[in-house]
C-alpha cells in the first residue's frame, strides 16, 4: 500500500516519499537504503510512527487541524508563537522554528521529514525504535560468564531506559521543548 504523505491529511502515515527517501540517502552516499518498496513504506511508516510517540507533548505548537493522522503541520502557541487575537477572531500563524522563521501551517518541515528518514533508516536496519523494556528498563546491573567470556553492564545512577538517537535529535533541536531521555531541556519561560 502506497504511503499517504500529504500534511494535515487525516489517513498520512509517512512524512516522507519513497523518492525523498532515496534522493536523501543517495546524496549522502547512504547503501542501506534497500529492500523492496513494501518494506521501505513499512519502514517510513514506523520511523514516522517513532517521531510522533516520542516527541508527542514536546512538539512546540499544535496540530494544525484535530483531524490530522500525524503531528505535523502545526500551528503557533505560547511565547514561541504569532496567534493573536483581533477582535473577536484569530489569526493563526505557523510556529517559529530557532532562528526565528515561521514555518507555515501546511508545511512538514524538511528537518522532520530528514528526522523520519533517518529513523525509518534505523528500523530498516533491524533498530527496534520503541523496544519493550523489561522490568521498564531498570538494569542495575548484568554479569554474564561463558568459559573465559564475560559481559557486565552497569549504568550510571539516572540513566534513561531507553537508547538516545542523537542524528535524529540534532535534526529535531528548534522543533521541540525538550528531548526524550535527556536530562534537561528547554522550557518556555513566561514572565508574571
Amino acid at each position: 500500500m502506497a504511503l499517504i504523505t500529504t500534511p494535515g491529511a487525516a489517513d498520512a502515515d509517512s512524512y516522507f516519499s519513497l523518492a525523498e527517501a532515496t534522493a536523501y540517502f543517495t546524496a549522502r552516499g547512504i547503501t542501506a537504503w534497500t529492500g523492496t518498496d513494501a518494506v521501505k513504506e513499512n519502514a517510513a511508516r514506523r520511523g514516522t510512527a517513532y517521531l510522533d510517540n516520542q516527541y508527542r507533548g514536546r512538539w512546540k505548537g499544535y496540530r494544525t487541524e484535530q483531524a490530522q493522522a500525524l503531528a505535523w503541520p502545526r500551528i503557533g502557541s505560547g511565547g514561541d508563537s504569532r496567534l493573536r487575537a483581533q477582535g473577536e477572531t484569530f489569526a493563526v500563524y505557523g510556529i517559529v522554528d530557532e532562528d526565528g522563521f515561521e514555518i507555515p501551517t501546511n508545511v512538514v518541515p524538511q528537518q522532520i521529514k530528514n528526522a523520519a528518514m533517518e529513523a525509518a533508516l534505523l528500523v530498516l536496519s533491524g533498530v527496534t525504535m520503541e523496544p519493550r523494556l523489561e522490568r521498564g528498563g531498570m538494569i542495575k546491573s548484568i554479569g554474564k560468564s561463558v568459559g573465559p567470556l564475560r559481559k557486565d553492564i552497569t549504568y550510571m545512577d539516572g540513566a534513561p531506559a531507553v537508547d538516545r538517537f542523537l542524528a535524529i535529535e540534532g535534526l529535531l533541536r528548534g522543533l521541540v521543548n525538550s528531548m526524550p531521555g535527556s536530562t534537561s531541556g528547554n522550557v518556555p519561560l513566561v514572565r508574571s
